[in-house]
């Protein structure tokens, strides 16, 4: 796993926010700045130095930024960049609460599906056993 404070030495680990629960730390030290990702949530959080003087861009950007991705991969998506460290926990909440609902509308599609075959195989052994009783 990776480590910031190894990967941007000159990042001081008091300007680090609070990392939300199911992101791990996947800085590279080729990156502009530290970074965590969740493949659960398919999001990537940027986390820029808190003196816009030692950023790459000079303050250009804001400090924190999310986009999506996928096994590492960054894809088009819906993303934020904010200087407020408030605004990305609420993207990355509603990022979460959407990708609950979706895994549990899947859940319960498949299950609905389910449900359908056991009631089928039911009523074909049902019609099955009538037809032998029949014989």
């Amino acid at each position: 796993m990776a480590d910031f404070r190894i990967e941007f030495p000159d990042f001081p680990a008091a300007d680090m926010p609070t990392i939300p629960a199911g992101f791990e730390d996947v800085s590279w030290h080729n990156n502009m700045c530290p970074s965590f990702a969740s493949d659960a949530f398919g999001l990537e959080i940027w986390i820029d130095f808190a003196n816009p003087a030692k950023r790459e861009y000079e303050g250009e950007y804001p400090r924190f930024s999310v986009s999506q991705q996928r096994n590492g991969v960054e894809y088009s998506g819906p993303s934020i960049q904010a200087d407020s460290w408030d605004e990305i926990l609420a993207f990355v909440e509603s990022c979460r609460k959407t990708r609950i609902d979706e895994l549990s509308a899947q859940i319960e599609a498949e299950s609905l599906g389910q449900c359908r075959q056991d009631v089928f195989t039911y009523l074909n052994q049902m019609i099955e056993t009538l037809f032998a009783l029949e014989a």
